[in-house]
């Protein structure tokens, strides 16, 4: 796609200069462990404007876009990068179990609405507050979606507990259960829990998760709905990786670009980073900046 006018400038590769930086260090994040020079080249058309972006022929590399895998900050959860999510994936199987009664008991456990609470967010303890009256429906994606990501931190991390119904300021809303019972949230919980990818253990409620319900004072139908999770090794995804790789076409001898399900992507990542770059040839794909 054009980036510039190239008749209103006079030096247009200095102009280009700022974008591709933008560029180049998001293409660095996707071929990790290697280097930008083994995989990638560019050229840039002064007549056209097109900058060309070369991908060098390397048979076994293959492409994460993102890693669904999630490790905790004090106030948030983040992306884990590649070192991170090969260290959860290798050296994660020496965590001590904590129980999940840990990250509850400890904690004050009366809620009063529109009050503070008496404990602040940490890398065990997230504040959320949906504002639907349903939640954590098939329909409510970004709920769920942040959920998951939590957990996923959590498992990752030392365990955790996500407060349902208090604001990221501390302040006590509760969560409406006015159209839902109790059972339709546990249901919903463990819904979340078993469409994730959890490399180490089939997650069990009451051993790896559970779920807690506790009445906000002041607010009828109103609770602080407690999601605890335990600390498991070797990784915990939000969902599947989005990676992928070019592959032979059956029928051609033209490539195409295939998606990698979990299960071919784990062995990838775990036993074959150390893969050598094969810089014989350049293909040129489809991508004109």
């Amino acid at each position: 796609m054009p980036i510039v006018n190239l008749e209103e400038l006079d030096a247009p590769q200095s102009d280009l200069d700022p974008f591709w930086q933008t560029v180049e260090a998001r293409l660095k994040t996707l071929i990790e462990p290697w280097s930008y020079d083994d995989v990638y080249d560019r050229e840039f058309d002064s007549n056209s404007g097109n900058i060309r972006l070369f991908i060098k022929k390397m048979q076994k590399h293959f492409a994460t876009l993102k890693f669904n895998l999630f490790l905790p900050c004090d106030s948030s959860v983040s992306d884990a990068t590649y070192k991170q999510a090969i260290q959860v994936m290798t050296k994660g199987g020496s965590k001590k179990r904590v129980p999940l009664s840990k990250y509850v008991d400890q904690l004050d456990k009366k809620f009063v609405y529109d009050a503070k609470a008496s404990f602040h967010e940490s890398k065990q303890i997230q504040f959320k507050h949906f504002e639907s009256v349903n939640i954590l429906t098939s329909q409510q994606h970004v709920q769920c979606d942040i959920i998951r990501k939590t957990v996923s931190a959590f498992a990752n991390g030392n365990g955790g507990a996500i407060f349902l119904g208090i604001t990221d300021d501390g302040v006590v809303k509760g969560q409406s259960l006015e159209r839902d019972s109790i059972v339709d949230i546990e249901d919903r919980v463990h819904a979340l829990i078993r469409k994730m990818h959890w490399r180490s253990v089939k997650p069990a409620r009451g051993e790896h998760w559970d779920v807690k319900f506790f009445p906000v004072e002041g607010k009828e139908n109103y609770f602080i709905i407690v999601i605890c999770v335990a600390s498991v090794p070797a990784g915990v995804f939000a969902k599947c990786p989005e990676s992928f790789q070019f592959r032979h076409c059956e029928d051609s001898s033209k490539e195409q670009i295939h998606c990698l399900n979990f299960d071919e992507w784990e062995p990838r990542m775990v036993r074959e980073n150390d893969f050598q770059a094969d810089s014989k040839g350049l293909y040129l794909v489809c991508m004109c900046f």
